[in-house]
């Protein structure tokens, strides 16, 4: 996979993930972690979940 569909998809990836009325995410963040680590290596594993975590930040704004 290419870097602009692993992006693509770190952003689908956050902007369906379902987020609690107190603003917490439930296990998104385990699943994406877990499809990641099925696919590539660790560091890239990393890269890839900071991105997810931004795109929820940016799509979840009221996540603490």
């Amino acid at each position: 996979m290419n870097e602009s569909i692993l992006q693509a998809l770190m952003r689908l990836f956050a902007l369906v993930a379902y987020v609690d009325k107190k603003g917490q995410p439930s296990i998104e963040r385990e699943v994406v972690q877990e499809y990641l680590q099925r696919q590539f290596a660790s560091a890239l594993v990393e890269k890839y979940l900071v991105a997810f975590e931004k795109y929820l930040a940016e799509y979840h704004p009221d996540i603490s």
